[in-house]
């Protein structure tokens, strides 16, 4: 008979000091501190500054910006950090980001930049250390036994956040594919199974779409269950399309649903106007019928229809469903690609 391996409670495979991280010293024309709500536009600010070398196909909003502020789980004075320069800009910043729910996995995120005009100084490097370190104190906080993360993700192209990470113990777990499609190409709608019927998205159906969502990607990677917080954040971005966003029903069932974003900053940047496709999703139950692709060529329709010129999205280049077949069937082509990092306990 075959034993089954235990796993011990997370609290005592992380050597954390219970003591509050000490802020960062150096160099010597920055000033390190907790970031304020009140610093969310300079966040924001430095996340489009920095992001056109790092992510340049990504612009944060201001909502995003603000939700990661002031998300209920975030300890803003011990979770955030930021370097401020003489002149009172902030020229780094760092968030550590709690997870919402672990089901399998305790994951806890590093989200930070430097300003480009402040790299190769030492700053990355220290707001990396200060990170991991309250990273492995909100572990040790957790009971479970799971394994916990500490995740970081980077563009293929940020080879000095990538070695940065690598040198703290931080290993490649996965890639992501930057996938596009252009609108003027023609869009062969999917005849759908009359027993489904798809209609646009509503926050009334909020529950039912998250709870299907929870269920559909309980197989990917790293996933964990969307907490009705959460989803209700996403739901009240401005960049939140729900007009450009579907279910498929079959009676009164959420059986698969895409979710769209559109954000104009992001316009100029990249030259073109795009509808971004957050989430698409289909129960396990309901795979194999096609929903997804009659869904995905819906939206595609109507994302021309709103006068937009193209389609973008992120998918794992590993997804257990084949959802990067479907999108090349469809007609997306990767154009970039991304890494997630992590170190586990």
């Amino acid at each position: 008979m075959m034993m089954q391996m235990s796993i011990s409670p997370l609290r005592s495979r992380v050597d954390a000091s219970p003591n509050r991280v000490p802020l960062p010293m150096g160099p010597i024309d920055v000033t390190w501190r907790p970031l304020t709500v009140a610093d969310a536009s300079q966040v924001h600010a430095l996340r489009g500054r920095a992001g056109i070398i790092d992510h340049p196909s990504v612009v944060i909003s201001i909502d995003e910006t603000n939700n990661d502020l002031t998300r209920e789980e975030l300890d803003i004075e011990q979770d955030t950090l930021g370097a401020v320069a003489p002149h009172g800009t902030l020229v780094a910043y760092g968030i550590v980001v709690r997870p919402s729910t672990a089901e399998t996995v305790v994951r806890v995120g590093l989200d930070g930049q430097v300003d480009p005009r402040w790299r190769n100084m030492g700053l990355g490097r220290r707001l990396l250390a200060w990170q991991q370190a309250r990273g492995e104190q909100i572990l040790a906080t957790h009971d479970e036994p799971l394994p916990g993360w500490l995740t970081s993700t980077a563009n293929e192209t940020s080879t000095q956040t990538i070695r940065l990470l690598q040198h703290g113990g931080f290993n490649v777990r996965r890639w992501w594919l930057e996938l596009r499609r252009g609108l003027r190409h023609p869009i062969n709608a999917t005849v759908l199974d009359p027993a489904f019927r798809i209609t646009p998205y509503a926050k009334t159906h909020a529950d039912q779409v998250r709870d299907a969502s929870n269920e559909a990607f309980r197989d990917h990677w790293g996933s964990q269950p969307a907490s009705r917080t959460d989803w209700n954040t996403y739901d009240n971005l401005t960049i939140a399309r729900h007009d450009l966003s579907f279910i498929a029903w079959e009676a009164n069932e959420v059986a698969a649903f895409l979710t769209t974003t559109v954000n104009p900053e992001e316009f100029e940047q990249l030259g073109f106007t795009f509808g971004y496709i957050e989430l698409l999703g289909t129960r396990p139950h309901y795979r194999g019928h096609g929903i997804a692709r009659a869904l995905l060529t819906h939206a595609l329709t109507a994302y021309r229809a709103a006068g937009l010129t193209h389609a973008m999205l992120d998918v794992d280049s590993d997804s257990p469903t084949g959802a990067v077949a479907l999108y090349e069937s469809v007609g997306f082509h990767t154009h970039n690609r991304s890494l997630t990092l992590v170190r586990q306990y």
